[in-house]
């Protein structure tokens, strides 16, 4: 088979990428997404598209002549399947779809014989007929609670294992130390949060003898590859599944629990198969050479962040010696200094922790704590990931870099004008992600420190896969990849291959995965926006559950959005969002302008923008589409003082 030939998506590829999208694309808009070219690719495509199409897994787009007025929104297509609730309407079974864009209501089937007892719960259903709309149903996934579910079935992120593939993970071992380098007797440690199951990066650091005032670090990280082998059964659905998605009550692994939370899991004082790296740094953190093994190890302690930070901070531990932790933090001081004078973009989001109980229910909602413990982890795994992608580089041999673009330059220009509707004095530079940072820093005491923040986050571009190296513009690295998870990483996956094969081993990456690359980025890319759209919208669903109860409670929030649908918002210090519509906003008829974008009373001149602080009242948590709606305070009372005389709007009719 030819590398062109190679290259050419699978039937299972485009169909994927087909469901990822909101709506359906054109046969260009898929050419472009596999960069197929050339007339015989696109001839194949076509055909292929035929074959799906026939099948009822597409449905060509109408021609531009007949969606002149095509709306902007996605719609529900045919034969789709799609996530909703079950309720009783007008003496009928009806489907109300999950998904907040989806409008219509959905007749289910008459042969589908539902029962009292199916109102409130969601199916998976498919899409029989768009005029009248009716459903067949599928799959029952549970009560409106079962909310990681749902979201899962929304994304239709593959959440079963095949049998082939648990029977195929389950007569794997941990192999003998072979060619391995033995470093079982060096005091690795593993450092996570207290609830995770899979450990699957391990470190230690020491004084380096041969370089004064510098450190020798080594990152081991567990041996996936030694288990997933080029196109095996395991391969196959880790490829399928992309990464892992972590929901506040559960995970879908990329890999089956007999690896994820065994083989590949570096639990204490059992022998695990590593990739490893030796990372040499100076006294300012400045990498100085590194060099990479595939190893036989033995962590010597499960730690936590909390841990780490406790007996760091009080001078004892109860778990390791504490000469360890001490190396660890003297190791990441200086790793702290290189990033401080490289200059990072370092934007503060406050994410939010909930804590779900055994029923399904939130009980606790907390912002989660960023200790100095977790910028050690993140600094050496930095170091490691930059040190990959040079030893690939090096070597000539292709691999998925992780690359951040810089951002937009219209973006950048649409934020100088929010700051300017805010009133924050910024005329500095905003082309270097220091730029970024120090704007940031500037406003750490105002009340704008949110909104700044969100609006930078949004400027910049999305990082993506791809075997083209452009660089990290957020750490301002011009190498970086991603080779400390492939646990729950393909492309780290695809890195521990690149490195194996350089090293000499014979399962390293195959010349499908070489001819690949360029698909593999794409495919992989868009898997993890599908996990990281499923994760969002169940936080939204927890967060609606979580407020059923405190409809008709004022809240204090700020603007975090403004189109022609009116503002959106967030609870301060909870993380819950929703939507403050234009007829709840008063005794006023409001318009949407831009540049910077805002809303204006027509009569009262009154203008909301981006960061306004509210106080709103919540008049409505709709778990079925997992969407909050607000209204301002003192709307209500206008209403009852009007009584039902005619809206004062009505004065500016023509």
């Amino acid at each position: 088979m030819s590398k062109k030939e190679s290259n050419f998506p699978s039937k299972d590829a485009v169909l994927s990428y087909i469901k990822s999208r909101p709506s359906i694309p054109s046969q260009k808009e898929i050419c472009d997404h596999f960069g197929v070219r050339g007339g015989v690719h696109k001839i194949r495509m076509k055909a292929l598209l035929k074959v799906l199409e026939k099948d009822g897994f597409y449905l060509k787009p109408r021609k531009k002549r007949e969606c002149r007025f095509r709306p902007t929104e996605p719609s529900v297509d045919m034969p789709q399947t799609i996530v909703g609730r079950i309720a009783f309407q007008q003496e009928h079974y009806v489907l109300l779809p999950t998904n907040r864009k989806f409008k219509q209501v959905f007749r289910i089937q008459e042969k589908d014989h539902l029962k009292k007892s199916n109102i409130g719960h969601v199916f998976k259903v498919r899409v029989l007929s768009l005029e009248p709309p009716v459903v067949s149903l599928m799959e029952a996934i549970g009560s409106i609670d079962k909310i990681s579910m749902i979201s899962a079935q929304m994304a239709e992120l593959p959440s079963v294992f095949p049998g082939k593939v648990l029977k195929a993970a389950q007569g794997l071992k941990v192999p003998p130390i072979g060619k391995r380098k033995d470093i079982r007797s060096i005091p690795l440690v593993t450092i996570d949060g207290v609830d995770s199951k899979d450990f699957d990066d391990a470190v230690w650091a020491a004084p380096d003898p041969d370089y004064k005032g510098g450190w020798h670090i080594i990152v081991a990280i567990a041996d996936v590859a030694h288990y997933v082998t080029p196109d095996n059964d395991i391969d196959k659905e880790a490829l399928n599944r992309g990464t892992s998605t972590y929901f506040p009550d559960m995970v879908i692994p990329m890999l089956p629990e007999a690896l994820s939370n065994d083989l590949c899991s570096l639990r204490p004082n059992e022998d695990r198969a590593c990739v490893g790296v030796h990372l040499y740094i100076d006294q300012s953190g400045r990498k100085r050479k590194h060099q990479f093994f595939r190893g036989l190890m033995r962590s010597q302690a499960r730690l936590t962040y909390e841990h780490v930070q406790k007996a760091y901070e009080i001078g004892t531990s109860d778990s390791i010696d504490m000469h360890h932790i001490q190396n660890l933090y003297g190791a990441f001081k200086a790793l702290s200094m290189q990033r401080t004078q490289r200059g990072t973009l370092e934007v503060e989001m406050d994410e939010p922790k909930i804590s779900v109980n055994a029923e399904g229910k939130i009980d606790e909602i907390s912002v989660r704590t960023r200790l100095d413990s977790h910028r050690l982890i993140e600094e050496f795994m930095v170091l490691a990931n930059v040190a990959a992608a040079e030893f690939l580089e090096e070597n000539d041999v292709p691999t998925l870099y992780r690359v951040h673009d810089r951002p937009d330059g219209e973006k950048v220009q649409e934020l100088r004008q929010t700051l300017k509707a805010l009133r924050i004095p910024w005329s500095g530079p905003l082309e270097k992600p220091g730029d970024f940072t120090k704007l940031l820093r500037s406003v750490d005491d105002s009340p704008y420190k949110r909104i700044v923040n969100e609006v930078v986050l949004r400027c910049q571009s999305q990082a993506v896969y791809t075997p083209a190296n452009k660089g990290h513009f957020g750490l301002n690295l011009t190498h970086y990849s991603h080779f400390t998870s492939p646990i729950r990483r393909y492309p780290d996956l695809l890195v521990h291959r690149g490195v194996l094969s350089v090293l000499g081993f014979d399962d390293g990456l195959s010349t499908q995965n070489r001819e690949d690359m360029v698909l593999l980025g794409n495919d992989t890319s868009m898997k993890e926006r599908r996990a990281e759209q499923a994760e969002r919208d169940a936080t939204d669903r927890f967060m609606t559950q979580y407020l059923t109860e405190r409809v008709g409670e004022f809240f204090k929030v700020y603007v975090s959005g403004v189109n022609k649908a009116g503002l959106f918002v967030n609870v301060l210090d909870m993380g819950a969002s929703g939507l403050v519509p234009m007829n709840r906003l008063g005794d006023d008829y409001y318009i949407y302008k831009e540049n910077p974008g805002r809303l204006e009373g027509r009569r009262t001149r009154r203008r909301f923008f981006l960061g306004d602080r509210l106080k709103v009242r919540l008049i409505e948590a709709d778990q079925t589409k997992g969407r909050l709606t607000f209204e301002l305070e003192g709307v209500r009372t206008k209403e009852k003082k009007q009584g039902k005389s005619k809206p004062r709007r009505k004065r500016f009719k023509k």
